[in-house]
């Protein structure tokens, strides 16, 4: 297993060291995200970590150039689904998969992060990586907000970060940021259980409100189904303090702009994209019952099961 992890992460880094040397010779800035941007600076064993696909934030205004980059490298855009373009590399391995976004959904204004973006080395090549503060409050809100996975993953990456950067973090920085993003509850939920951490930081995030204690009793009833690919769509409204930004949020989410519907539905015929504005909600609507449905029954069925061994066992014991 090990060793088709570092096989899978050479390949991979391999493969980003060329895109970015494209992008600079083109004068394009991007940053890297999760796990692409954790290997080779943050793990020096490559079998430590596996990464999926290459994450990359960019500018909108790049997006024309970049496309046209990436598609000189052999990577065509799916046609259904947001920035995503994929490389088939050979028959041995998984296709190479890119994700690009323009923007953090936790974020009004993107143009901060790029502020304060870090300048790094991958392999040979310049690129930018989120500042400290930043990068642990991301890989907390990806893996459990956005995938509903509270892991020895998510810990490993938060723990390495810090050990990395050790007193270069500003945590009254990190509070700041993390109460005006709305995110206390997962962060607190990763930050309790990591002892390097200051006990008042950790103490300045805790949740107050009513929603953000119900937080981790949600993350554990949905992440009882494991095909619960959703689970970003329930947990998102929680972490906006206000109820304005809780309906602005959900409003976006189910009538985005057309640009979008364009690309995660693969519209051909433009015209018709009016009709996805009354499509989309419905279908949101019922993914959105049928995973809660099946979530609350398997949460159901696996303490139900839990309490009858339990009696069965003192039972026995008796």
């Amino acid at each position: 297993m090990n060793k088709n992890t570092v096989a899978r992460n050479i390949l991979l880094l391999e493969e980003l060291e060329k895109i970015l040397k494209k992008f600079n010779e083109e004068n394009i800035e991007v940053i890297l995200l999760k796990g692409c941007s954790l290997l080779g600076r943050i793990y020096s064993d490559l079998s430590q970590r596996e990464m999926e696909d290459i994450d990359f934030l960019v500018r909108g205004e790049d997006m024309p150039q970049i496309k046209k980059i990436l598609s000189g490298l052999g990577y065509r855009q799916l046609p259904a689904g947001d920035w995503e373009f994929v490389k088939i590399y050979s028959e041995h391995f998984p296709p190479i998969m890119l994700d690009l976004q323009e923007k953090i959904w936790y974020i009004k204004g993107i143009k901060k992060i790029w502020e304060e973006a870090l300048t790094v080395e991958i392999g040979q090549v310049k690129t930018k990586v989120l500042s400290p503060e930043e990068e642990i409050i991301f890989l907390t809100a990806h893996r459990i907000v956005h995938r509903g996975q509270l892991d020895k993953i998510c810990l490993q990456d938060i723990e390495k970060v810090i050990s990395h950067y050790q007193d270069k973090i500003s945590w009254e920085k990190m509070v700041g940021k993390i109460g005006n993003y709305g995110l206390s509850a997962p962060v607190y939920l990763i930050f309790s259980k990591i002892e390097s951490i200051p006990s008042w930081v950790k103490k300045a995030i805790k949740p107050k409100s009513v929603l953000g204690g119900l937080f981790p009793w949600l993350l554990k009833l949905f992440s009882y189904s494991q095909e619960n690919e959703n689970i970003g769509h329930f947990l998102r409204p929680l972490t906006f303090p206000t109820l304005f930004g809780k309906i602005k949020f959900l409003f976006s989410f189910f009538f985005p702009g057309k640009d979008f519907l364009i690309r995660r539905y693969g519209i051909k015929n433009k015209s018709v994209v009016f009709f996805y504005y009354f499509f989309r909600p419905v279908i949101l609507v019922f993914k959105g019952l049928e995973s809660s449905t099946k979530s609350l029954a398997q949460f159901v069925l696996f303490n139900f099961l839990s309490i009858r061994y339990s009696c069965k066992k003192n039972k026995v014991l008796v």
